[in-house]
């Protein structure tokens, strides 16, 4: 009885903690998205990363770790957390199917990163379905230009850079610990 009751506590306790904690990106298949997007049009936002590299694991462990940047992509966006050297054979939203290199980058990664991979890289794509490409390693503030863009649909009404910009005058450089209420490009 001692066991049950000690097995039940525990597991009050992790699940309690489990969903307390809002601050982990909701990490979504090819799949999962590919059907939430054709009912609900949100930018889809992909990271592309290799789990042997350094710079990929700090983004994950502190770029996309950061609470306001979890909650503005699990706001926003359909986000896609996608090893360059999975074995998985993955249908992508045209319908294509990309399978695993024996030797090398997935054939999907290369497809994505226009055969320039670098790691990490991140693809997003607008809700009409165009994507951009970014590489390197990005701080919290250094992602939000580009989520905020797309999230906010910016794109409509000026291209990146004239965007960015302003992004300053519109964001400062404070607001990216600050609420999401406060974003608003419009």
């Amino acid at each position: 009885m001692k066991k049950l009751i000690f097995s039940v506590l525990i597991f009050s306790v992790i699940f309690n903690y489990s969903f307390s904690q809002n601050t982990f990106v909701r990490w979504r298949t090819f799949a999962e998205v590919d059907s939430l997007f054709k009912a609900q049009q949100r930018p889809i936002f992909i990271n592309l990363y290799n789990s042997a590299v350094d710079s990929c694991k700090q983004m994950l462990s502190e770029t996309f770790a950061n609470e306001t940047v979890a909650a503005y992509l699990n706001g926003y966006y359909y986000a896609i957390n996608f090893d360059i050297n999975s074995k998985e054979t993955v249908r992508f939203f045209n319908g294509t199917e990309y399978k695993p290199n024996a030797n090398g980058p997935h054939s999907l990664t290369a497809f994505l990163a226009a055969g320039n991979i670098l790691s990490p890289t991140y693809v997003v794509f607008n809700k009409e379905g165009a994507g951009a490409t970014y590489q390197g390693f990005k701080t919290d503030r250094q992602l939000f230009p580009i989520l905020i863009y797309y999230g906010e649909d910016a794109y409509k009404t000026s291209d990146y850079d004239t965007y960015f910009k302003y992004y300053d005058k519109v964001y400062p450089t404070n607001n990216a610990s600050g609420n999401l209420a406060k974003f608003s490009w419009i």
